[in-house]
């Protein structure tokens, strides 16, 4: 984000009560940002939320009730905040995109092609509950897989569950664009604490770092900054169409794939395709330590959608929180479905991106930054 400060004079009621006039803003990526002063933060553990069953009827009024746009917890150590791009200024910046310029979209190309074989699918295709149906992906570093990165911060002292010594906090996120990272907003903002979650650890990046499995080796870049919506942080429920962000690297990591997203938009169209769901859980099921080697997945359903939310039967654990739902065409390229965010009763949840208002969100939010 390029800094060029002026004095606010509008928006601030978009802001829900965060500023005041005569706050500096700054003018970036087609719009201009209100500076709401140093970022707040926190260290702490990520704790993966159990969900409100949600009340779709009502989505629409509680969520107008916030503003569109995006919170920026930005490199230089301030917060800040935009309202949504004008449609002109997205598409333009869209268009000089090259994540945007040529894309396939999903739902020009061929129906009904899975890409996972049967024998990857469990038995049972439900949250663990009972018998756990995941693998440890072969080959982590090549197909689909290797746009799955693992999200981490360092954390040290009282931020740890013994409250001394040094320990990790993890979570999954999907490489979306060049140097962009899908993940689940509850794994960089405490709503709690009403702060973003830093490392606290001497010598570790302060907002974390993401790696992937790229062919035999890994990659690491440091994460610059990060972006939530709105929603998610003024909404006083916990559900998961408010639960996506954005994380923005220090450079694109080289030789890790995009995953696109999916634009398919009618509710039989996600749901007739075979699913997956891969993260880094924290406490692997093989038993092993966690950690970068450490993939995990399965075939499984989407067994309902709304307008912001899927539900699927993918067993996950603590970890997965960020990963990608997704499916593949039967050439192998994967499509991002949704954004794993956690359990309901029974269930588990992930905020829709195929065809829908967190999608344009995702690639506005991309497109200039």
């Amino acid at each position: 984000m390029m800094m060029k400060k002026t004095t606010l004079t509008l928006f601030c009621a978009l802001a829900i009560g965060a500023c005041t006039a005569g706050q500096d803003s700054v003018t970036a990526e087609g719009r201009e940002w209100i500076d709401l002063g140093v970022t707040p933060a926190v260290s702490r553990l990520f704790e993966e939320p159990v969900f409100d069953v949600d009340d779709d009827e009502n989505a629409d009024a509680e969520d107008a009730l916030f503003a569109n746009g995006a919170y920026i917890d930005h490199e230089d150590g301030h917060e800040y905040f935009a309202p949504s791009l004008d449609e002109e200024v997205a598409q333009s910046l869209r268009d000089a995109m090259p994540e945007w310029q040529g894309e396939l979209a999903d739902d020009l190309a061929l129906t009904n092609e899975h890409g996972v074989s049967l024998d990857e699918r469990s038995d049972t295709l439900e949250q663990v509950l009972g018998s756990d149906g995941r693998i440890l992906a072969p080959n982590p570093g090549f197909g689909s897989y290797a746009s799955i990165g693992r999200y981490t911060l360092q954390l040290q002292g009282v931020a740890c569950p013994s409250g001394s010594g040094n320990c990790t906090a993890s979570c999954t996120g999907t490489l979306v664009g060049s140097r962009y990272v899908a993940i689940s907003a509850h794994c960089v903002y405490d709503r709690g604490a009403n702060a973003w979650i830093n490392s606290n650890r001497a010598g570790f990046n302060l907002r974390g770092q993401m790696c992937f499995n790229i062919g035999s080796g890994v990659t690491c870049r440091n994460v610059t900054s990060r972006k939530i919506s709105p929603t998610w942080r003024n909404s006083w429920s916990t559900r998961a169409r408010h639960d996506y962000a954005l994380l923005r690297l220090s450079s694109a990591p080289t030789g890790t794939p995009v995953m696109r997203m999916s634009s398919l938009s009618s509710s039989s169209s996600i749901q007739s395709k075979q699913a997956r769901q891969f993260g880094y859980p924290g406490t692997p099921p093989n038993g092993a330590a966690s950690g970068i080697s450490q993939l995990h997945g399965m075939g499984c359903s989407v067994t309902s959608v709304t307008s912001t939310r899927l539900n699927h039967n993918c067993d996950t654990t603590g970890g997965h929180s960020g990963g990608p739902l997704y499916y593949q065409l039967s050439s192998g390229r994967p499509f991002l479905l949704g954004i794993h965010s956690g359990s309901a009763v029974g269930i588990n949840n992930a905020a829709r991106v195929a065809g829908s208002a967190t999608r344009t969100w995702l690639v506005d939010e991309m497109a200039g930054w």
